[in-house]
């Protein structure tokens, strides 16, 4: 029968009379025809069923929060928007933004402008250490620890630089855990 189907494939026309003329011809070949469609759709869920099984499944896994590894910050020179230290504000932290960009989180930052301003993370509290009169984050030096909020705002940080470092100097470290 294989031969036959094989064989008439040319002609769909003809194709379709051998195929029903042997159907009545024979209940053996009718026998034939529907084991072998039987054993076509078990052997089409068995594959199914077997790749289903081999397809990996995620395991629930308790919630980490993900290292951060650098921030965005923008640099400002001129009068600053705040009085202090740092602010938390959804303004533009002073008057004239004159650079942007990132910082790496745990490596300290030589500034060059008055001020900046570092987004506050949605996931987490992050800090600041500022060395005023410092360009290279001494431990030696006191520093001046500014907590960055969990919050959706924008830090503002005075540096106190107001010369691009030339007299007045300052450096940081940006730790976000």
């Amino acid at each position: 029968m294989l031969v036959l189907l094989h064989t008439s494939l040319h002609s769909s026309q003809s194709f379709r009379q051998q195929l029903a003329s042997s159907i009545k011809s024979s209940s053996s070949q009718k026998h034939d025809l529907k084991m072998a469609s039987l054993w076509s759709t078990t052997a089409l869920l068995l594959a199914s069923a077997s790749m289903v099984a081999a397809t990996p499944v995620a395991m629930p896994r308790a919630c980490q929060l993900t290292p951060v590894n650098s921030t965005s910050v923008a640099w400002y020179q001129g009068s600053m928007s705040f009085t202090g230290q740092s602010s938390n504000q959804n303004t533009a932290c002073g008057q004239i933004e004159v650079s942007s960009g990132s910082m790496a989180t745990s490596t300290c930052t030589n500034l060059y402008t008055a001020g900046m301003g570092i987004p506050q993370r949605s996931d987490r509290t992050c800090v600041f250490k500022l060395w005023e009169g410092d360009s290279t984050c001494a431990s030696n030096s006191s520093w001046t620890e500014i907590v960055i909020p969990k919050g959706s705002e924008t830090t503002c940080i005075n540096t106190g630089v107001l010369d691009g470092g030339v007299h007045y100097k300052a450096s940081g470290i940006y730790t976000c855990n």
